[in-house]
């Protein structure tokens, strides 16, 4: 293999895992709920003779976010803008306990940032 190769490889690696980890994290916070809720680990599981469940409609809050901060907020805002925002754009009732952990997560994986209680897209990062 040669290096060129070898650093587009690695370039991959690192990006899924960094694109993974929110996922997990999501997955984690998932599972305890529902072990809190009594539901067993094989309740979870797939099984082939099940439906498949349904998406949930419209983008989740880290969607909205980061569209939100990206046209509707190039100069930041508070996660209290965000939830009014999400209200009037997108008719979703957002709690802002539940919000803060996702904005959290997008900062983590290097998408948004924090400066006092402002929140702002990093500026050169490729949003999809």
């Amino acid at each position: 293999m040669d290096d060129t190769t070898r650093q587009i490889l690695i370039r991959r690696v690192r990006m899924l895992r960094k694109q993974l980890r929110p996922l997990l994290d999501d997955l984690a916070d998932a599972e305890r709920a529902a072990a809190a809720l009594g539901v067993s680990s094989d309740e979870l599981e797939e099984s082939s003779d099940q439906s498949p469940v349904a998406e949930p409609a419209g983008p989740t809050m880290k969607e909205m976010s980061v569209e939100s901060l990206r046209e509707d907020f190039p100069d930041g805002a508070t996660c209290a803008e965000l939830v009014t925002h999400f209200e009037k754009r997108y008719g979703r009732k957002v709690d802002r306990a539940s919000l803060s952990p996702q904005l959290g997560r997008l900062k983590k994986v290097g998408l948004v940032d924090l400066d006092g209680i402002v929140w702002t897209l990093r500026s050169g990062e490729a949003v999809r």
